[in-house]
């Protein structure tokens, strides 16, 4: 079974990192005004039940960067040990 394969095109691989940088990014800035704002942090289930039905859309976009994460950090075990292989 083949995994989304960004493979040689290396545009596509910094685009990916990008995404999921700005995605963690904004993440955690959220978080750290929220608790400077308030003192704790925000609760997760309280996000949920703010955002209504619109929070599937949230799970679903989280999803999508959560794989774009596992693809890229498998495709560079594959990348290693390819060129681990290759010098043995």
């Amino acid at each position: 079974m083949k995994m989304m394969m960004f493979g040689r095109n290396k545009r596509a691989v910094q685009w990916s990192w990008g995404l999921v940088l700005a995605w963690f990014s904004a993440s955690l800035l959220s978080q750290a005004a929220y608790i400077g704002k308030y003192g704790t942090p925000y609760d997760g289930t309280m996000l949920i039940e703010s955002l209504g039905q619109w929070s599937w859309l949230l799970f679903i976009i989280e999803g999508m960067i959560w794989l774009i994460v596992g693809n890229l950090i498998y495709q560079k075990f594959q990348i290693v040990r390819k060129s681990k292989a290759s010098t043995s």
